[in-house]
């Protein structure tokens, strides 16, 4: 009989998460709650060290580089704050001829009314 997914799986060692995960990849249950995680090996998640001894890895540019790399970034982001507050202003004078346009037809609507008795 099959148990809870997260009990099955905390007992084999992994975590709920991934034995749901698994299940709605179209694993097994058996397989799910069951198959070790994978090995990763130590090396593969860190990083290496540079061949030149000579240059502090914390120096890998340049300081222009690193300057030269910010303002790239600065201007591109300028660039995208610009053209959102362009669309802003556009939709706010939208909104603002709609606006007049509604309240100029409330007006003619109490004109009327009011003529008309």
């Amino acid at each position: 009989m099959k148990q809870n997914i997260s009990k099955a799986a905390k007992a084999n060692g992994i975590s709920a998460s991934l034995a749901h995960n698994r299940i709605k990849m179209g694993w097994s249950y058996e397989d799910a709650v069951s198959r070790p995680t994978r090995k990763y090996k130590q090396a593969a998640n860190t990083l290496t060290k540079p061949k030149n001894k000579q240059h502090d890895t914390s120096e890998r540019f340049s300081q222009k580089a690193q300057l030269k790399l910010f303002a790239d970034g600065h201007a591109a982001r300028q660039a995208q704050l610009d053209m959102f507050d362009a669309q802003t202003s556009k939709r706010r004078d939208w909104a603002s001829v709609a606006l007049v346009a509604s309240v100029a037809g409330l007006i003619a609507y109490v004109i009327y009314a009011s003529v008309t008795g």
